[in-house]
């Protein structure tokens, strides 16, 4: 089974020249790799968008161009981006599509065979639907609103209660899981969320105890794959300390999108062969942005030399001036 893993594509109007170039790369890719699923792992949207808005028709329209494709999941992800209610166009989308797409805003496991969905609020040891084609369960945590665990508990409280609650659930579901790798169906947690000491685009940690996962808490899933999204740099954590293969994945932003990002943009295709894992990165064609920052107002000398690595990038500058000169600039 082939599963391609898309995250933060961030359709808007202001992004939408550098998410179309990388999504058409993205589906020329798939084309090729003919997966058996793609999952998009929250943030499909940058913000609410009007539905007759430019970024609203092209995310309607690279939706519909992925499932002629393969089938697609798509998970819920953070509120301010993927507002409430916004995904539910897809589950619409009209019936000429080849392969099914299925919306995930709630808590759920579901079963993917043999081209079709079968979501089950919790399944159970006893009740792992094994077909003659086989399949993979997918356990998805969608963005949890913090304000709510916030009214239970306390502000002071919430992020520390949100990671306790998600490391219950996360354990709980590990004997489905461990049952469904006896009976050689993979397993897979699919969420969108900060990982405690996880590295931002701009090569910042994520330092903190009110963060949703730590890496232990996820591997404690028992999941062969932990497909995350919300974190825009490409990372990757691996783990045999239960006796199989376990990986935890960020494929980033499928583009570039703010100044100061490292690292290569693009997803990965995670293939599962008779209990072997592979985990494989497709770069797309993200623009290149260079941030060019001075404690003073740069030389024309020194612009020059700097120039000589920015053919085709786009470039910001930023100095800084005293406050008895600002007057010159």
């Amino acid at each position: 089974m082939k599963i391609v893993h898309i995250g933060d594509i961030h359709y808007c109007d202001k992004y939408l020249d550098e998410v179309q170039r990388c999504m058409e790369s993205a589906i020329s890719n798939i084309i090729v790799i003919k997966p058996d699923l793609i999952v998009l792992a929250g943030d499909l949207f940058d913000h609410k968008l009007d539905q007759n808005s430019a970024a609203f028709i092209e995310a309607v329209n690279m939706v519909y161009s992925l499932a002629m494709e393969a089938p697609v999941l798509i998970l819920q992800g953070t509120f301010s981006h993927d507002a409430p209610g916004s995904l539910d166009v897809f589950t619409r989308v009209g019936s000429d599509i080849t392969y099914p797409i299925v919306v995930v805003d709630k808590i759920c496991q579901v079963y993917f065979s043999c081209l079709t969905f079968s979501t089950f609020p919790f399944m159970s040891v006893d009740n792992i639907p094994i077909t003659p084609m086989g399949g993979v369960i997918l356990s998805c945590l969608p963005t949890i609103n913090k304000a709510n665990v916030a009214a239970a508990v306390g502000v002071d409280a919430a992020g520390t209660e949100l990671g306790n609650q998600v490391s219950i659930l996360l354990q709980s579901w590990a004997p489905v899981h461990e049952a469904a790798r006896k009976a050689g169906i993979p397993s897979v947690v699919i969420s969108h969320g900060t990982v405690s000491e996880s590295v931002t685009e701009h090569g910042v940690p994520m330092a903190g105890l009110d963060h949703e996962y730590t890496t232990g808490s996820l591997f404690a899933a028992k999941a062969d794959v932990v497909m995350l999204g919300h974190i825009h740099k490409m990372q990757v954590w691996y783990n045999q300390s239960y006796g199989f293969d376990q990986t935890i994945a960020y494929p980033g932003s499928i583009g570039r999108l703010h100044y100061g990002e490292i690292g290569d943009k693009g997803f990965f295709l995670h293939e599962f062969d008779k209990g072997v894992i592979s985990n494989e990165t497709i770069v797309t064609p993200a623009k290149r942005l260079v941030d060019l920052t001075y404690d003073k107002m740069p030389d024309m000398e020194t612009l020059a030399e700097a120039a000589k690595d920015c053919e085709g990038a786009f470039v910001r500058i930023r100095f800084s001036v005293d406050e008895e000169h600002r007057a010159s600039v």
